[in-house]
Protein backbone atom coordinates (compact mmCIF):
# COMPACT_ATOMS: atom_id res chain seq x y z
CA UNK A 1 0.00 0.00 0.00
CA UNK A 2 1.35 3.40 -0.94
CA UNK A 3 0.29 5.98 1.64
CA UNK A 4 1.67 9.51 1.59
CA UNK A 5 1.16 11.79 4.60
CA UNK A 6 -0.05 15.13 3.22
CA UNK A 7 -0.68 17.05 6.41
CA UNK A 8 -1.35 16.65 10.10
CA UNK A 9 -2.94 18.67 12.90
CA UNK A 10 -3.48 17.94 16.56
CA UNK A 11 -6.68 16.06 15.64
CA UNK A 12 -6.26 14.52 12.17
CA UNK A 13 -3.71 12.90 9.87
CA UNK A 14 -4.48 13.49 6.19
CA UNK A 15 -2.95 10.90 3.87
CA UNK A 16 -3.24 10.06 0.20
CA UNK A 17 -3.57 6.40 -0.73
CA UNK A 18 -2.25 6.31 -4.30
CA UNK A 19 -3.12 2.65 -4.79
CA UNK A 20 -6.81 3.37 -4.20
CA UNK A 21 -6.83 7.04 -5.25
CA UNK A 22 -8.47 8.28 -2.08
CA UNK A 23 -7.82 10.41 0.96
CA UNK A 24 -7.51 8.67 4.31
CA UNK A 25 -8.50 10.88 7.24
CA UNK A 26 -7.48 9.50 10.62
CA UNK A 27 -9.15 11.61 13.33
CA UNK A 28 -8.01 11.27 16.95
CA UNK A 29 -8.29 12.77 20.42
CA UNK A 30 -10.71 15.40 21.63
CA UNK A 31 -12.43 17.30 18.81
CA UNK A 32 -13.64 20.86 19.28
CA UNK A 33 -15.25 23.12 16.72
CA UNK A 34 -12.06 25.16 16.28
CA UNK A 35 -9.84 22.08 15.89
CA UNK A 36 -12.24 20.52 13.36
CA UNK A 37 -12.47 23.78 11.40
CA UNK A 38 -8.68 24.04 11.26
CA UNK A 39 -8.40 20.42 10.13
CA UNK A 40 -11.17 20.74 7.54
CA UNK A 41 -9.41 23.77 6.07
CA UNK A 42 -6.31 21.62 5.53
CA UNK A 43 -8.43 18.85 4.02
CA UNK A 44 -10.01 21.36 1.61
CA UNK A 45 -6.54 22.56 0.61
CA UNK A 46 -5.53 18.96 -0.15
CA UNK A 47 -8.39 18.81 -2.67
CA UNK A 48 -6.90 21.76 -4.51
CA UNK A 49 -3.82 19.64 -5.28
CA UNK A 50 -5.31 16.11 -5.47
CA UNK A 51 -8.31 14.79 -7.30
CA UNK A 52 -10.05 12.23 -5.10
CA UNK A 53 -13.56 10.92 -5.59
CA UNK A 54 -13.42 8.84 -2.39
CA UNK A 55 -12.58 9.43 1.26
CA UNK A 56 -11.96 6.91 4.02
CA UNK A 57 -12.90 8.89 7.16
CA UNK A 58 -11.77 7.06 10.31
CA UNK A 59 -13.11 8.21 13.70
CA UNK A 60 -11.95 5.10 15.57
CA UNK A 61 -9.50 7.08 17.70
CA UNK A 62 -11.76 10.04 18.54
CA UNK A 63 -12.22 10.25 22.31
CA UNK A 64 -14.65 13.18 22.60
CA UNK A 65 -16.40 15.82 20.51
CA UNK A 66 -18.18 19.06 21.30
CA UNK A 67 -21.86 19.23 20.37
CA UNK A 68 -21.43 22.10 17.86
CA UNK A 69 -19.19 20.10 15.50
CA UNK A 70 -21.99 18.04 13.90
CA UNK A 71 -24.07 21.09 13.08
CA UNK A 72 -21.09 22.94 11.56
CA UNK A 73 -20.14 19.92 9.44
CA UNK A 74 -23.74 19.50 8.28
CA UNK A 75 -24.28 23.15 7.37
CA UNK A 76 -20.90 24.58 6.44
CA UNK A 77 -18.55 21.84 5.27
CA UNK A 78 -19.94 18.51 4.09
CA UNK A 79 -22.45 19.97 1.60
CA UNK A 80 -19.51 21.42 -0.34
CA UNK A 81 -17.46 18.21 -0.61
CA UNK A 82 -19.06 17.46 -3.98
CA UNK A 83 -17.44 20.64 -5.36
CA UNK A 84 -14.09 18.94 -4.82
CA UNK A 85 -15.30 15.91 -6.79
CA UNK A 86 -15.98 13.68 -3.78
CA UNK A 87 -18.58 11.07 -4.68
CA UNK A 88 -18.25 8.48 -1.90
CA UNK A 89 -17.18 8.57 1.72
CA UNK A 90 -16.77 5.58 4.03
CA UNK A 91 -17.16 6.87 7.58
CA UNK A 92 -15.95 4.67 10.45
CA UNK A 93 -17.81 5.41 13.67
CA UNK A 94 -16.06 6.06 16.96
CA UNK A 95 -17.08 3.63 19.69
CA UNK A 96 -18.40 6.53 21.82
CA UNK A 97 -22.18 6.92 21.68
CA UNK A 98 -22.03 10.73 21.98
CA UNK A 99 -19.57 10.86 19.06
CA UNK A 100 -21.84 8.59 17.00
CA UNK A 101 -24.74 10.97 17.69
CA UNK A 102 -22.65 13.92 16.48
CA UNK A 103 -21.85 11.96 13.30
CA UNK A 104 -25.53 11.23 12.78
CA UNK A 105 -26.34 14.96 13.12
CA UNK A 106 -23.63 15.84 10.59
CA UNK A 107 -24.86 13.31 8.04
CA UNK A 108 -28.62 13.53 8.56
CA UNK A 109 -29.49 15.60 5.46
CA UNK A 110 -26.38 15.06 3.31
CA UNK A 111 -27.28 13.82 -0.17
CA UNK A 112 -23.85 14.23 -1.77
CA UNK A 113 -21.38 12.72 -1.41
CA UNK A 114 -22.77 9.25 -0.75
CA UNK A 115 -21.76 8.41 2.83
CA UNK A 116 -21.82 4.90 4.27
CA UNK A 117 -21.32 4.31 7.99
CA UNK A 118 -19.26 1.45 9.42
CA UNK A 119 -18.20 0.16 12.81
CA UNK A 120 -14.84 -1.14 11.58
CA UNK A 121 -12.13 -0.04 9.16
CA UNK A 122 -12.02 -3.32 7.22
CA UNK A 123 -15.69 -3.10 6.19
CA UNK A 124 -15.31 0.57 5.26
CA UNK A 125 -12.21 -0.20 3.17
CA UNK A 126 -13.95 -3.05 1.37
CA UNK A 127 -17.04 -0.97 0.57
CA UNK A 128 -14.99 1.99 -0.65
CA UNK A 129 -13.02 -0.30 -2.98
CA UNK A 130 -16.25 -1.60 -4.50
CA UNK A 131 -18.19 1.63 -5.15
CA UNK A 132 -18.97 2.64 -8.70
CA UNK A 133 -18.02 6.08 -9.98
CA UNK A 134 -20.00 8.48 -12.09
CA UNK A 135 -16.82 8.92 -14.09
CA UNK A 136 -13.60 6.90 -13.80
CA UNK A 137 -11.10 8.40 -11.35
CA UNK A 138 -7.96 9.83 -12.88
CA UNK A 139 -5.33 9.83 -10.13
CA UNK A 140 -2.50 11.01 -12.37
CA UNK A 141 -4.45 13.76 -14.11
CA UNK A 142 -4.42 17.37 -12.97
CA UNK A 143 -7.38 17.91 -10.62
CA UNK A 144 -10.55 18.95 -12.39
CA UNK A 145 -13.43 20.32 -10.36
CA UNK A 146 -16.95 20.92 -11.49
CA UNK A 147 -16.62 24.51 -10.35
CA UNK A 148 -13.04 25.18 -9.32
CA UNK A 149 -13.56 28.91 -8.73
CA UNK A 150 -16.37 28.18 -6.30
CA UNK A 151 -14.18 25.63 -4.51
CA UNK A 152 -11.31 28.13 -4.23
CA UNK A 153 -13.69 30.77 -2.92
CA UNK A 154 -15.04 28.34 -0.37
CA UNK A 155 -11.55 27.37 0.81
CA UNK A 156 -10.70 31.07 1.12
CA UNK A 157 -13.85 31.70 3.16
CA UNK A 158 -12.99 28.78 5.44
CA UNK A 159 -9.56 30.24 5.93
CA UNK A 160 -10.99 33.68 6.72
CA UNK A 161 -13.52 32.25 9.18
CA UNK A 162 -11.35 29.59 10.81
CA UNK A 163 -10.77 29.93 14.51
CA UNK A 164 -7.16 29.24 15.38
CA UNK A 165 -5.96 28.49 18.88
CA UNK A 166 -2.34 29.38 19.51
Amino acid sequence: MSIELLSETSTVSISYDSRNSWLYLDWFGDLTLSSVQESCLLIARCFLSRSCARILNDNTNVTSITSDVGTWLANDYLPYMHLAGVEHMAWVYSSGIDIQCCTDVALHNISTPVVALFSDIASAYSWLCSVKFKAPPQPTAKPVYRNQQELKSYVSSLSANALYVY
